[in-house]
Formats: structure tokens, C-alpha cells, sequence
């Protein structure tokens, strides 16, 4: 859906796999992801697994349920930093293990979307953007705005555009918080930048 967009078409698809792998690296469970490839037998609770590993691209939902499957975490809690005029703004998306994560996830980011826009001051660029859209008669690569703002669900990609189109930021800082069913929190950074 966002092909065409410029500004992030060079990195987007690739963030999340980026961190998940980071994460995998840094925690030690490598051994657990070949043990779940190797179980892999093309239903649909596996699939996530094999479309990250071989594919590279994950949405928010695999992303979830990888973590906490895979890590079997208690929960994940992802920070996004935006800077903006000298100011900066934090959002935190935090998904339970005990969570419906198919119906939940979506909803998270939306929510973390909705509290981004009312920490900068951005409701009235959201609304110049999805009146272009519908004066563009829906054309494909403004088809992101109205669906995250018309309904309940939004995708990892359309959370990327709409931080770096709303927003016209260089750089975004994620840090995701994974708590183990230990109670011990292990910390990952990732630095996601405009241009690259």
C-alpha cells in the first residue's frame, strides 16, 4: 500500500524484522526461532514464524506474538520518541501476554497514534491530509490516513507513514521493554531514519 510513498519506501517494510532480530541476537534465543521453523508446518498459528525468518517482513500482530511466544514474555512494551521543534514526545504501545492479540494489537497503535497527534498539536494536518485524500478520490498511496483514523485497526507501515507524513520528522527512536515470566526487563533500541 505505500510503494509509492517516498520518504520511507526505502525502509519501512524491514523495521520491525530489524528490531525482532536485534532482539533474538541480544536475548539469546536464536535456538528457540530454528525450533519453531522446524515445527513449522504451514497452519495458520506458524505462519507468522516462517514469513518473518523467510521473508524478512512482519507486521505489529507477528511481531507480537513472536515476542511473547517466542521470549514467552508477560509483556512488550514499545516506546516510540519523536522530536519535534526542540520538544520531545513519547508514546507507549504495551501488549499483554493474556491479550487477544489479533483483535488488540491494531487498536493499540491506533491509540498511540491518537495520543501522538494530540501531543503535537497535529489534528488540524490530520484533517487537511484525509480531505485531500477524499478529493483525490481515494487514490492509492493516501489510502493509509482514512483507514487508521475510520477504523479500529492500524497496520505497522501505516504507523511509519503517518509519524514520518504527519509529522516530517528525520529520525525515530524506538525502544522496546520485554519482560520475561521471570519479571526481568531487557531493553533494545532502534534508530529508524527518514532517508536511509
Amino acid at each position: 500500500m505505500l510503494k509509492e510513498m517516498s520518504p520511507i519506501q526505502s525502509n519501512e517494510d524491514g523495521i520491525l524484522s530489524k528490531l525482532y532480530r536485534k532482539v533474538l541476537i541480544e536475548t539469546g534465543f536464536i535456538n528457540s526461532v530454528n525450533y519453531f521453523i522446524n515445527r513449522y508446518d504451514g497452519k495458520k498459528n506458524r505462519t507468522t514464524i516462517s514469513r518473518l525468518i523467510l521473508s524478512g517482513e512482519m507486521t505489529w500482530n507477528s511481531f507480537t506474538f513472536l515476542t511473547l511466544t517466542i521470549l514467552q514474555a508477560k509483556y512488550i512494551e514499545l516506546e516510540i520518541t519523536i522530536k519535534k521543534d526542540g520538544e520531545t514526545h513519547t508514546v507507549t504501545v504495551k501488549q499483554e501476554r493474556d491479550s487477544y492479540i489479533e483483535k488488540e494489537a491494531g487498536k493499540l497503535l491506533r491509540r498511540s497514534v491518537e495520543l501522538l497527534l494530540r501531543a503535537l498539536s497535529l489534528e488540524d494536518k490530520t484533517k487537511e491530509l484525509i480531505g485531500k485524500y477524499y478529493r483525490s478520490g481515494g487514490k492509492k498511496n493516501k489510502a493509509t490516513i482514512p483507514k487508521i483514523l475510520d477504523s479500529e485497526s492500524i497496520s505497522w507501515k501505516s504507523y511509519i507513514f503517518l509519524i514520518f507524513e504527519l509529522i516530517s520528522n528525520t529520525n525515530v527512536d524506538m525502544v522496546l521493554n520485554v519482560k520475561n515470566v521471570h519479571g526481568k526487563v531487557t531493553t533494545h533500541k532502534l534508530l529508524i531514519k527518514k532517508n536511509d
